[in-house]
């Protein structure tokens, strides 16, 4: 979750989080308040998890069978492609947690679990360290891991839970499948084994529940505890429950994987495969149009909403930067952003980002004629030093000629969607509505101006022929 102004700088000081984070962290206390919270949970879960995954990762050297390797290793080299296939379908859920868009939450899942289960009912641990192995490579291979020292946290705590899930917890899970009567390769599909299986795969959503997933969010909550309104507590648990058990609902169909592998051979096997894949693609793709649709309406409300403000408002202008801060933020989650006219800012976010006052910036997006978006993979027009996120660029064009007068900047922020060049696409008509909202209220500026001095004119002229008019005699001489 995240959530903007959270606590202020004296309470945080005041929390035991607080002073155990920042024996790791000293610069917590040069942290602001809405970026404290975050900085403290990855501490806590980084410390948490860590300990759990270094004695699952020795439990799993220990109860390993070498010789699996040798012997099966064109099922286990299947195993591993399926489970790569499947990491690389996530899908994702995004939810309003608060009202008026200043709190989100966003879980990000995939059906990995499927193939993972599978194997480990027909193979036992050596699967373990196919999931150990390639989720690690994967955490690693994200660039955006490692832009900074708060990037670099999330690295750590990520690395600690996934070595705890696939190790620890899932050798625990495997310990009590067994107890249960189960045995590997499970031999088909009868109802015992079924039920072995689903008690072990239960075992695992709770450990993760209870011993991981509580150490940062229920920190983070509590942090917040001030900030929770009713629609944050009615969302937040259904957001948990879509993230957890969809999960569930994938680990627990490698059962019967396994089972139809040994009854029915590799054939069906893949059949099934198959469609677990095909079902991964449909909700990846279902998530994308989900949360395209759902970023779209908050954009085309705040834009009718900011309209209408602009209509209300003084004529002069003056009150703009207030009505873009009021409106824009919540168009663009967690984005950061800036808006200028010529060399005048109209509105930063954060207050503080430096980034949109570079000349090299402006004067490239002033320069042009339509919206601009540019993925990370995408070369920019201008030097950015060091990894960066998406960015979309729109000229703020004079209603009367047309010309550029000043620009929009915007580095998009994930919430678990992959921001590809169809996305952007997608995002740039909201973003040259803003620009044409923000032209709108400068050219209407620019019409009062003009009133005023046609005004002012008038007026002049009024005193001058009331002056002309008194060198005149009252009566003819």
């Amino acid at each position: 979750t995240e959530k903007g102004s959270m606590i202020d700088s004296h309470s945080t000081q005041r929390d035991p989080f607080y002073r155990f984070a920042r024996l790791f962290r000293r610069d917590l206390d040069d942290s602001k308040p809405e970026e404290r919270v975050g900085r403290i949970a990855s501490v806590l879960a980084t410390v948490g998890s860590t300990p759990l995954a270094l004695a699952g990762l020795a439990w799993l050297i220990l109860v390993t069978d070498w010789q699996v390797f040798v012997e099966r290793w064109p099922m286990l080299l299947l195993i591993a492609v399926l489970f790569y296939a499947l990491r690389q379908l996530p899908f994702y859920f995004i939810a309003d947690l608060g009202s008026g868009g200043g709190a989100y939450g966003n879980a990000v899942r995939t059906l990995e679990g499927a193939a993972k289960w599978s194997g480990i009912l027909l193979f036992g641990p050596p699967v373990l360290w196919i999931d150990f192995i390639l989720s690690i490579l994967l955490l690693l291979a994200d660039r955006t891991f490692w832009r900074d020292r708060d990037s670099r946290w999330g690295l750590a705590h990520n690395i600690g839970f996934t070595t705890a899930i696939s190790c620890l917890f899932q050798l625990i899970s495997l310990t009590v499948y067994r107890s249960l009567g189960g045995v590997i390769p499970i031999p088909g599909l009868e109802l015992r084994w079924l039920l072995a299986g689903l008690a072990a795969v239960s075992l695992q959503l709770v450990l993760e529940a209870a011993l991981l997933y509580a150490l940062y969010l229920s920190y983070t909550i509590w942090a917040v505890r001030d900030s929770l309104g009713p629609s944050l507590l009615r969302s937040l648990p259904f957001l948990l429950a879509l993230s957890l058990g969809v999960p569930f609902l994938a680990n627990f169909f490698g059962v019967p994987l396994a089972g139809i592998y040994s009854a029915d051979g590799l054939t069906a096997y893949l059949t099934l495969m198959a469609a677990v894949l095909l079902v991964a693609f449909l909700a990846r793709q279902m998530s994308r149009a989900n949360e395209n649709a759902r970023r779209q309406s908050i954009q085309l409300e705040k834009l009718e909403a900011l309209g209408r403000a602009i209509l209300n408002a003084p004529p002069d202008a003056s009150a703009l930067p207030a009505l873009l801060a009021e409106h824009v933020p919540a168009m663009f989650t967690f984005s950061r952003l800036g808006i200028w006219v010529g060399e005048d800012g109209l509105f930063v976010h954060p207050s503080d980002w430096p980034r949109p006052d570079q000349e090299i910036v402006r004067d490239w997006v002033s320069r042009q004629e339509k919206a601009r978006g540019f993925t990370v993979k995408q070369t920019l027009p201008w030097t950015i030093s060091g990894p960066r996120n998406p960015v979309v660029t729109a000229p703020v064009l004079d209603a009367e000629s047309g010309q550029p007068i000043g620009g929009i900047y915007v580095e998009l922020a994930a919430l678990g969607q992959t921001w590809d060049r169809r996305a952007l696409q997608n995002l740039l008509p909201s973003l040259q509505g803003l620009a044409a909202q923000v032209a709108s209220a400068l050219h209407q500026a620019k019409v009062y101006a003009r009133t005023l001095a046609h005004q002012k004119t008038q007026m002049e002229l009024a005193t001058a022929r009331q002056i002309q008019t008194s060198f005149l005699p009252r009566e003819l001489p």
